[in-house]
């Protein structure tokens, strides 16, 4: 006897018009004899695209410091009375460890500010970043986003909770920032300042794993 074979095709659609899903594509053998053989084509599902947010970055490793001088390319420190230039700020790599930039206290304070990352007003931005701080009695560790205006003008900042004591690395966030209108650039900036009069001699605060997004 011979072999019989029929075909069906079952068109997917997203809906029915009662409003019930359609079957996949289908596809049916008969053959003489009596068995019949099914196949089930699943229709192709779309591929997810990952889409790497990150506006900007620093794991101060290698190929943020090209010229090897401990300091983050494109990175500065505020200068002044208040904040003197032996206290230490620099990037420490620890032998099969994640590098991070650290300011060791010396009295005084200290600040150091990213290069301007382009932002605009039409996104909302996240900072995630790990801190951890060892030895502080009279002064606080914080980061701050500055919001600037194109003449550079500050219109906005955003700051996490100060830090003093000691603290093991611990991942802080700062999100749902929005940049007031006008703002064209964002600095991030890691600070380390006196609460009052007394200030500390002694101590540290760290930071590494940076990101805006």
């Amino acid at each position: 006897m011979g072999i019989v074979a029929f075909l069906t095709i079952l068109s997917a659609s997203l809906s029915t018009a009662s409003g019930e899903s359609a079957p996949s594509h289908r596809t049916a053998w008969g053959m003489a004899g009596g068995g019949v053989i099914e196949i089930v084509f699943a229709p192709p599902q779309p591929t997810a695209l990952a889409i790497d947010s990150t506006v900007f970055s620093a794991d101060f490793g290698q190929s943020q410091d090209q010229n090897y001088d401990l300091w983050p390319d494109g990175w500065s420190r505020r200068a002044g009375s208040r904040y003197p230039h032996y206290v230490s700020m620099s990037i420490v790599s620890p032998p099969g460890g994640t590098p991070y930039f650290r300011v060791g206290l010396d009295g005084g304070a200290a600040a150091a500010f990213s290069p301007p990352i382009p932002v605009d007003e039409f996104h909302s931005y996240t900072l995630d970043l790990d801190v951890t701080t060892a030895g502080l009695c009279h002064d606080d560790c914080w980061v701050v986003v500055l919001f600037r205006n194109a003449v550079g003008e500050t219109v906005e900042q955003r700051s996490t909770e100060p830090m003093t004591g000691d603290h093991p690395w611990t991942r802080v966030k700062l999100s749902g920032m929005v940049p007031p209108p006008g703002s064209v650039e964002a600095l991030i900036a890691l600070n380390v300042e006196p609460r009052g009069d007394r200030q500390d001699i002694r101590g540290e605060a760290s930071c590494r794993s940076l990101r805006l997004l």
